[in-house]
């Protein structure tokens, strides 16, 4: 294996894979990693599976068998043990780091990405509970200036689950207050946004959770355009488009 600290080669990238064979076909009681290799060595094991994108549950057999959640080791970028667990859904290894009292807003330094990100952008969506009912602030504002407000509804169209309505049940669930007019590095409120994308169920959801149209721009043409990127449409595309678009007006005119 190459230094821990120096450039990961291709052959330990082999041995990573060799490693996932070993731990998914293994029977009996699990070794002690802490037996066979150093400190530094399980951090570029952990670190590294999340890098490569392994499957979560190659992770998760990582965490099990090393069994060490009072060191939450860390790489250059600052993504953490505790970071790739709620990147990878590892949920019960995320509530042993928090039962020791890991802060569940930790950002990763490189990217201001917030553990709840990292959970919304994998769709993990126990991770992202666990972290709401433990103390995760869901007023932080991480990459972009986005709080993750703004971050659900951009992830809105990729995910099957509905993180808009886990959200705010946790929310009510544990007595916080949400911003839910706050401007991001673009200078959009999660209501313009879910304008923008032409989200009318979503529009209805924050109007219903206090959102302020006395600040409310409403997006331009431009900004339109580059979202949708019109140049090669059919027409069907369009006809929803316009559907949508009336939808969205509805709801504002409705609320304002």
């Amino acid at each position: 294996m190459a230094q821990v600290h120096g450039k990961i080669e291709e052959k330990d990238h082999e041995f990573l894979r060799h490693l996932y064979s070993s731990i998914r076909d293994y029977h009996g009681q699990l070794p002690n990693l802490r037996d066979i290799f150093r400190p530094e060595a399980i951090e570029w094991l952990l670190t590294e599976s999340v890098t490569l994108n392994s499957k979560s549950c190659f992770v998760d057999d990582l965490f099990k068998i090393y069994d060490k959640f009072d060191v939450n080791y860390t790489d250059e970028d600052g993504l953490t043990q505790f970071h790739a667990a709620c990147q990878n859904g590892c949920d019960d290894v995320v509530e042993k780091f928090l039962d020791l009292g890991q802060d569940p807003n930790l950002l990763v330094t490189k990217t201001d990405e917030l553990p709840l990100y990292l959970a919304l952008s994998h769709s993990n969506e126990e991770v992202f509970k666990l972290l709401l009912r433990r103390g995760a602030d869901p007023n932080l504002v991480g990459h972009n200036g986005c709080t993750i407000l703004h971050d659900i509804i951009i992830y809105q169209k990729y995910h099957d689950e509905d993180f808009l309505d886990t959200f705010f049940k946790i929310i009510k669930e544990v007595d916080q207050v949400v911003e839910v007019d706050v401007r991001n590095e673009w200078d959009l409120t999660p209501l313009e946004l879910a304008v923008l994308n032409f989200f009318p169920d979503v529009i209805d959801v924050l109007f219903d959770h206090g959102a302020d149209l006395s600040d409310f721009v409403f997006p331009s043409e431009d900004d339109f355009n580059e979202k949708l990127e019109i140049d090669d449409i059919d027409s069907y595309f369009l006809v929803s488009l316009a559907s949508g678009i009336l939808a969205v007006v509805e709801r504002l005119e409705k609320r304002g």
